[in-house]
């Protein structure tokens, strides 16, 4: 799991900085990016069914998606817009906190859940307006702290995931 979200925030990183700098590798980046949510995908699929592990996946992509209009918005200076945007990335977090607490509510409680994805939308948020703005500093260490969150999630939804079905586990 470490390596699922070490590897989402990273392509979510690039995303951010493409966009930013309007670079000409926005859609093979975000393709990669894509690849790296259906992965996720994939390994929520043999413990809570297909239809889990397509919906991860589409949470993935819709909070980056919201991600890039707020990147979009703030660089046209239209600061109700922005607001809005806001709105639409945390309402995109908490529909992935809805989701993960539905799946496995004994290991992922909601008030946990959407403390942990908050505080990931936050630091996404401060990476991205950072960028837009050429603040490279605050850019880099709000990278650094998302990284550092997205790992102690990977741990939460592992350790969750080896509570929740121990029989799977039980012989590695």
């Amino acid at each position: 799991m470490r390596t699922l979200l070490e590897e989402h925030v990273t392509w979510t990183r690039l995303m951010i900085i493409s966009v930013a700098g309007e670079l000409p590798d926005r859609s093979t980046t975000g393709g990669r990016l894509a690849r790296s949510q259906a992965k996720i995908g994939e390994t929520f699929r043999p413990f809570y069914g297909d239809l889990a592990g397509a919906r991860i996946a589409k949470l993935l992509r819709d909070h980056v998606s919201r991600c890039v209009e707020l990147i979009e918005t703030a660089k046209t200076g239209d600061t109700a817009a922005l607001v809005q945007a806001r709105a639409a990335n945390y309402l995109a977090g908490d529909e992935i906190a809805r989701f993960l607490t539905r799946v496995n509510p004994s290991n992922w409680p909601r008030r946990v859940i959407k403390r942990t994805i908050a505080t990931i939308v936050d630091l996404t948020l401060v990476e991205a307006l950072a960028r837009v703005h050429g603040d490279y500093f605050v850019d880099v260490v709000a990278y650094e702290q998302l990284h550092q969150e997205m790992l102690a999630v990977a741990d939460l939804l592992a350790d969750g995931i080896v509570s929740q079905f121990p029989e799977t586990f039980a012989s590695a």
